[in-house]
């Protein structure tokens, strides 16, 4: 045994001069990788010691670099953390499981300078030795880097990254990202990479056989003397899995009622709350913002419902009292726990009611004469009226005869009265009635209207009511035509068509000096060719006729004419007639003519 020892530090040495020579060493990790995890591997290129070129039997260049040790993370499982597991009735497991971190393994070493002690069989590895294999054990990755040992600047460095499946099951959807120092430049890569962005080569490994291992190449150039640094990071999907169901709750809102609102009136809308999600709403808060022509009938901070199941449907009253003119917008907010908040509005216009009337009648009639009086009642504002109310006071002096609508007779007091249920926006209705004027003067109709939304107000349309005497006359030829010298008889008819007795008539007859009048002793001191007919008084509708005869004195159409006058009026009114005069001749028979035969 004592041949031994010599001989195992000469072996190490041999074997650490060959390794020096083909300047290769293999840096491996194995990881247990879960969804989201990534495990960094930093390797450091730096400057070559000086040594000796007898014993390692190379030229020293100052412009060589070495890579030095691997640096692996030896607290990795403090990157990874549990999803916390829900306390409730059926907790779920976590996707990430923590992994405890297996400590470093280092190989022992031997150099060419010292032998082998037996007695420190876990001595500490030395950092120099380029044959060193520094692994971290996990339970299904195993990533190994493998680089020479020198390169020169501007020299191509050749890695060689292995990923190995340890475990047994197929392992899918690798990405192993490497990325290198500014001072080095990427010249390819076997496989192709995936993606090339700076510094960052990326790479995806669809799959890895259970105990199989994927080979990844990659060539940079270092550009300077410093220390190269090439980091890689593998990512693994893990293949396990969970499902929660995920419910989402989804309120939708709508107000109805009314769009027009009328100025002192309550106003009720409704907001209609729906839960169309699958998920339960819960702490739904309702706010309600009202235009300024509103204002809420009650105090309220809100509306709380603790909670609404999916598919319910709610049905919530909104009471608000119209006090101004106006339009505006009713909005309503609703907010809910995880939930954004949800809006509903509805326009909404606030209005004055107006209600006018329009009376037509006539301004003057006669006693015992006819007028038509028509009353429009209107509705000039935007919003409906209810219980509309017409009352019409008759006066003394007219008596009505015909209405166009049924109406309520109060005949104690003299009224007629009408009543609509409703008289929407901008809509008339229409009343016509016809009155005969029994009286004298001034006859007023006195007309109040009212409705629920509007004050009573009173309207006044005036009729004046007169008397008048209205006096025609008419000559007529009672005979016809006559010979020279003989009696045309004429007759002249005064009627009183007016409201008024006449007094005072005068009826003048004047004649041609063809005709000759006939007077009697009532009329003896008439002038030659007229004659004058008076009558006191003649009383409205009476009819008062004069007779008078004359003599025609030659042939010829003749025309006697006469005019009427009363007092109190300058009015006269004429009418005419004609008698026609002829000649007697006697009739001669010629001796030269012939009897007539017959044949």
């Amino acid at each position: 045994m004592s041949h031994f020892y010599p001989k195992l530090v000469t072996a190490f040495t041999l074997f650490a001069l060959v390794l020096s020579t083909h300047g290769q060493f293999a840096v491996s990790q194995e990881h247990f990788i879960g969804a989201g995890q990534a495990v960094n591997r930093v390797i450091k290129l730096r400057p070559q010691p000086a040594q000796k070129p007898a014993e390692i039997n190379q030229v020293a260049n100052p412009n060589q670099i070495q890579f030095d040790d691997i640096q692996v993370p030896r607290a990795l499982h403090q990157q990874i953390r549990p999803i916390v597991q829900n306390p409730g009735r059926n907790p779920q497991k976590s996707i990430l499981q923590p992994v405890n971190q297996q400590p470093i393994l280092s190989t022992a070493r031997a150099t060419a300078n010292e032998p082998s002690n037996r007695e420190q069989p876990n001595a500490e590895p030395q950092q120099d030795d380029p044959t060193q294999a520094v692994t971290v054990r996990k339970s299904m990755v195993s990533t190994e880097i493998r680089a020479p040992q020198t390169v020169n600047v501007n020299q191509s460095a050749q890695l060689q990254i292995n990923l190995s499946n340890l475990s047994k099951e197929m392992i899918d959807n690798l990405t192993l990202i490497a990325r290198i120092p500014e001072h080095s430049k990427f010249v390819s890569a076997s496989p192709s990479p995936t993606r090339t962005e700076g510094q960052t080569i990326e790479f995806d490994v669809p799959r890895i056989i259970g105990e199989r291992t994927q080979q990844i190449l990659l060539t940079v150039i270092p550009t300077k003397k410093v220390p190269l640094e090439i980091e890689t990071q593998v990512l693994v999907k893990s293949d396990q899995h969970t499902v929660v169901g995920v419910q989402q709750p989804e309120l939708k809102m709508k107000i109805s009622g009314p769009t027009k609102a009328t100025t002192g009136k309550t106003v009720m809308h409704v907001l209609t709350i729906t839960n169309a999600g699958d998920g339960v709403a819960t702490d739904v808060r309702l706010e309600a913002v009202l235009p300024s022509g509103l204002r809420p009938a009650h105090a309220s901070e809100g509306i709380l419902i603790s909670t609404i199941q999916p598919g319910a449907m709610l049905e919530i009253p909104f009471e608000s009292h119209a006090h101004a003119s106006g339009q505006g917008q009713f909005k309503i907010f609703a907010t809910a726990k995880y939930m954004e908040r949800q809006e509903t509005s509805l326009d909404v216009s606030m209005h004055q009611p107006e209600l006018r009337l329009s009376a037509v009648g006539p301004k003057l009639n006669f006693v015992q004469r006819d007028g038509i009086y028509s009353f429009d009642i209107e509705n000039t504002g935007e919003v409906e009226v209810t219980n509309v109310r017409v009352s019409l006071a008759v006066p003394d002096g007219m008596k009505v005869t015909t209405i166009s609508r049924e109406a309520d007779v109060d005949a104690e007091r003299g009224t007629l009265s009408w009543t609509f249920g409703k008289l929407a926006a901008k809509s008339t209705e229409q009343i016509q009635l016809k009155a005969t004027a029994v009286k004298e003067g001034e006859q007023v109709c006195n007309i109040l209207i009212s409705s629920n939304e509007t004050l009573e107000k009173e309207f006044r349309l005036a009729t004046e009511v007169t008397t008048r005497a209205d006096l025609n006359v008419r000559i007529q030829n009672l005979t016809g035509p006559v010979q020279v010298g003989a009696k045309a008889e004429f007759l002249v008819e005064v009627e009183n068509l007016g409201s008024r007795e006449a007094t005072e008539v005068n009826v003048q007859v004047a004649l041609p000096e063809s005709l000759m009048p006939v007077k009697d002793e009532l009329i003896a001191d008439q002038p030659e060719h007229a004659l004058l007919f008076t009558e006191p008084q003649v009383a409205p509708g009476q009819k008062v006729a004069f007779k008078f005869t004359a003599v025609g004195v030659s042939k010829g159409d003749h025309v006697v004419r006469c005019s009427l006058k009363a007092a109190g009026s300058d009015r006269i009114v004429i009418s005419e007639n004609s008698v026609y005069v002829y000649e007697v001749a006697e009739a001669r028979v010629s001796e030269s003519l012939s009897p007539v035969t017959s044949r």
